[in-house]
Parts: C-alpha cells; structure tokens; sequence
C-alpha cells in the first residue's frame, strides 16, 4: 500500500492517503486518454495565481506577468493577503503594475475555480502546481471553460526516510502527473534545469536563470560585499532552510587544513539553522576561517552580486528539483560543490567543467572543498533566454 502525504482539502479534491483500486481505476483512465493537443495562444484574460509567496514563486509570477504585457493581453493576478508586506513580494513584485490584486490563500481546485469566475479568465496559470496536479491525476476534476495551465516545481517525488519506499513514490508521482496532463484543459509543464536537453516524455521547461552583473566586476563587488580577497569564499545562498544544510557546510569548511577560506550564508536563514551555526562562531573564530552571515531576503541584484563574488557556490541539498543557483552558478564562472539531491547530481554530471557531486556528509564535502581549492575557475557559461519560460506557460 503506497501513502502519499499533503494537506486535506473538499472530499471531491483530496489527493487519498491509501491507495486501493477505486483509485488505481481513475488512475489507469486517465493515463489511457488520448492526449489532447495544445491549441494556438489565446487572446482572453490571464489569472495568474500564487498564495506562497517562498522561495522562487514570486519571481515566476513577474516573468509571467512581464510576457503577458509583451503579448498585449489582459492579466490579472491572485495572492495571499497581506503579501506586499513580505520582503519576497518587496524584492520581486514591488515595481511591477498588477492592476488590481485579487485574494486567496490557498490554490485548491475549488479556490481555482472561484477565481475563475472572479476573474473571466481564459487561462489560469499556478507556478506552484504540484499538489493541483497531483489531485487531478487521482481523480479531480477541472471543471471549468478556462484553460488550466500548471508549472509542476518538483518532478520527483521527495526522500522519504524510508528509502525502500522512495523509487515505488516516484513511479507513482509520475504516473499521477501523466494522468493529469490528459485532463481537458489541463496543462501540465514541468520544470527542469535549463542546461539539460527537454525530455521526450512530457512537457517541460528550463528553469528561468539569468544574472544582473557581470562576471567581470567579480574583485569591485567583493571588495562592496566586505570580502577579503585572499580568502577562499565557499557560499551558501538564498531561502537558507534545514534542507540546504548550511552547518554541515560550516562544519566542513573547519576540516579543512587551510586556514585562507570563509563562509559566506546569505539570505533569509531559518531559526534552527541561524542558532547551528551561531553555535559554531568560537570555532570559526579559534581556527581563523572567516565567516559572514547576512540573514535577510536578498534582492535578485544582492544574489546575482554574491554568486558572482563566490569562490565556490556550496549546494548542499535534501531535496529534489532544480536549482536556479546552480544556473547563476554557471553564468557566472563560479564552480559549484553540490551534494545529496540526485538532481543535483545529474547537474553535475551534465556540467562537469562547473560543478561536482559528493554524497551529503562532512566528510564528503571536506573532502570536496578540497579538490575546489587546487581547480581553475571555470568559464562562463551561456543558458536559454528566460523568457521561454514564461513563453511555456502561457
């Protein structure tokens, strides 16, 4: 019996907790539709909708909304209450016209489908549509005359501590999302990571990655940035969570017998990990290593701005998907030491030139960081236009 876990909603939605043949019978028809071909753009109304305002999700909504003024068509958009206050909505969204906002603080299909009303949309687009997905692949219903377009953040299905459960959850998540993708009116695409070749088997789109300075200005912004330039800086950046495990790194780069290297862990830390590696400032201190900790939202210039001045971009990651620092990474020269996610290794194996993957301990990364210190800087290198992204969802 597979369980998949998510948050409760109408019984005419909920994604079922214990799979049994009611199940795997909506399941099997609507993996066995025939497909539906996607039609020429629209000319109505554009809803985008996105009630969390974490992590990239904001940023999506911009490029979206950007591509639908370039395109002269009608958009509205729909967030959780109160977001202008939030430093994400204040970094991304706080220069762009968004007309008049409507409300929401959830994406449930019932939710969906109000906002459709509201709105006399014609397309409605949800950056973070995994969980919608998911629901219709088990059996939902899109019952609307709007187009349903969702972007689908995390293919695979997250580690489970279980792992002899993880390939059966993973087969089992790709079959829901298939089944969603043969919805009418449903559009499911799929993020992927810009530098890898689209996939035969389903629609995807590379992760939009770009960068607002140049790797040139590399010296000018770390002397701005407070760096000592004969350090050897490993970084940590953006939404500093447990799953991007900045101690580990921290408790790594103290292994190394080299005492010219600092850390750098800039971005909004979570308060578990900011007292980990608070615990850890006598240490940093007793051995000489630098470390600078900048806990705030940084604006998308600040980003670029440090993966720039990275000496080495640490990707240390308990979950799935793609990663757009892993892209500024890359357009930026900087080599990037990734560890854990299976994604993360597949980037790695893609770019070996840029990037290398160790299991997710600290000893692996010690000994990571090490190999980084001996290597040459990688060039840059050139990805996709980003705005074939928002081109993909529309």
């Amino acid at each position: 019996m597979f369980r998949i876990s998510g948050r409760s909603d109408a019984a005419a939605e909920t994604c079922p907790c214990d799979w049994d043949l009611s199940v795997l019978h909506h399941l099997s028809r609507a993996i066995g539709t025939t497909m539906r071909l996607t039609g020429t753009r629209g000319t109505g109304r554009i809803l985008v909708v996105e009630p969390n305002p974490s992590g990239h999700r904001l940023h999506y909504v911009r490029l979206i909304v950007e591509r639908a003024i370039e395109l002269e068509r009608e958009f509205s958009v729909a967030l959780r209450p109160g977001v202008e206050d939030t430093d994400e909505f204040k970094a991304h969204l706080s220069d762009v016209n968004l007309g008049t906002i409507l409300r929401t603080s959830s994406n449930t299909i019932s939710e969906l489908l109000s906002l459709a009303r509201q709105s006399s949309a014609e397309l409605i687009v949800v950056p973070d549509g995994d969980e919608i997905a998911i629901r219709l692949g088990a059996g939902a219903r899109w019952a609307s005359d709007a187009q349903l377009s969702l972007l689908v953040m995390r293919p695979t299905a997250q580690g489970h501590r279980r792992t002899l459960f993880n390939p059966a959850r993973r087969i089992v998540r790709r079959a829901l999302l298939a089944a969603a993708s043969a919805r009418p009116r449903v559009r499911v695409t799929t993020l992927r990571s810009s530098w890898i070749a689209p996939s035969r088997l389903g629609r995807t789109v590379g992760d939009p990655i770009s960068i607002t300075v140049a790797p040139p200005d590399r010296s000018a912004i770390r002397s701005k940035r407070g760096l000592d330039p004969d350090r050897f800086w490993f970084t940590v950046l953006g939404a500093v969570t447990e799953r991007k495990n900045a101690d580990i790194v921290a408790q790594a780069l103290l292994a190394q017998p080299s005492r010219a290297v600092g850390l750098v862990v800039a971005g909004k830390i979570q308060p578990s990990v900011l007292a980990r590696l608070q615990d850890l400032l006598p240490q940093f201190s007793e051995m000489g290593v630098g470390l600078v900790i900048v806990n705030r939202v940084l604006t998308d210039g600040e980003l670029d701005e440090y993966v720039v001045a990275s000496d080495c971009l640490v990707l240390a990651h308990s979950n799935e998907g793609p990663s757009a620092l892993f892209g500024k990474a890359l357009i930026a020269g900087a080599p990037v030491l990734a560890a854990g996610a299976r994604s993360l290794r597949t980037d790695a194996r893609t770019m070996p030139s840029h990037a290398n993957w160790v299991p997710l301990s600290v000893e692996s990364l010690a000994q990571g960081m090490t190999q980084v210190l001996s290597s040459e800087r990688p060039k840059p290198a050139d990805l996709p236009d980003p705005r074939q992204f928002a081109e993909a969802l529309l």
